[in-house]
Order: structure tokens, then sequence, then C-alpha cells
């Protein structure tokens, strides 16, 4: 769990989220990143497996949302996954393994929110605060390596060198902010 006001996007705000993630099993949800809860309507943005599908997405604050996805079934591999907001055209876009695999624009207005930032985990109730499946906590089957956050679009060649050239054969979870690499 991550508390910064760094990761708190606004409207207008620009961001990129990379990761690289091995998954178990692609049935049910398997967060890798989300910001906020549903609960209360304190959901910002997530990047997920979800029952066969690889989804980002961010919310209005008002149970709408505006996601970008692929078809997904592969578990016990690495892959990378960028996923991209620019706040100046409201497009999300998607990368999977260094290719674009979907990229939408919506008219939604992404949701302002102080919420912690979990890695790894869901919790579906504001309320909650125990780390406990009993809790409303689910966590991602697998593994999440080299988390980076960017606070711009970064360019779809960016995207290809972070996939082409960040090593996981040794993972060491990170989680950074930068506004790098372009």
């Amino acid at each position: 769990t991550v508390d910064s006001t760094s990761l708190d996007f606004t409207e207008n705000d620009a961001f990129t989220i990379s990761a690289w993630f091995k998954p178990d099993t692609t049935t049910g949800e398997n967060t890798i990143i989300r910001k906020g809860r549903t609960g209360g309507g304190k959901l910002e943005y997530i990047l997920r497996v979800n029952d066969g599908s690889l989804e980002g997405f961010y919310s209005d604050g008002n149970g709408n949302t505006a996601s970008v996805s692929t078809s997904f079934s592969d578990t016990g591999n690495w892959h990378h996954v960028v996923y991209r907001y620019n706040g100046s055209n409201d497009q999300n876009t998607l990368f999977l393994d260094g290719t674009q695999v979907d990229s939408t624009s919506s008219s939604l207005t992404l949701q302002d929110n102080n919420a912690d930032l979990h890695v790894g985990a869901s919790f579906s109730d504001e309320s909650n605060t125990g780390c406990s499946s009993a809790n409303g906590a689910s966590f991602f089957s697998g593994d999440v390596d080299e988390v980076q956050f960017y606070d711009k679009p970064v360019s779809d060649s960016s995207v290809d060198n972070l996939y082409e050239f960040n090593d996981v054969s040794t993972p060491s979870f990170v989680t950074s902010f930068t506004s790098s690499p372009d």
C-alpha cells in the first residue's frame, strides 16, 4: 500500500503505469495496480487480469469507467504491461509485451481521490481495514515486479524500450515514480 499525493492524478493529468507480472491464474480478479477502492465511489484507476482479460481503466466516481482490454490466458510466464492515460485528449491505451493491444477515447472525467494505491491487492470496501479475504481483500495470484509510474503519457518507442530493456530474470520488487524516460 502506498499513499502519495504524486499518485493522485486528476482529469487533465497524464500518467503511465508500467509493470511486469507473472500470473498463476487468469480466473477471477487479479489486481496488478489499484488506486482506491470500489466501495464509496473511491476507485480512480486499475490495472488487472480479470477472467481471461487484461484490463486497464479509470473511473469518474459515479460507477462509470473508461476501459481498455485484451484477451489474456497465459499463466506461469512473465509479461510486461503498460497502461497509458492522456488527460489532454482522454485517450486510454493498453500495451502488452511492447505491443499496443487496445486504445480508446472517453469523455469521462478521471476522479481525483487521495485513497491508497495497492500493488497486487484489491479491497472491495473503503471501510475494510484488514488484509484478508474475510475483510474484502483479494490478492494477485502470481508475481508483480518492476512497477513504475510516469507523470506523462510515455511515447510508443519508450513503451517498447521498457519492454525490451528491462530484465526480470532476477526479480527485485521496485516501485518508483519518475518523469522519465522520454
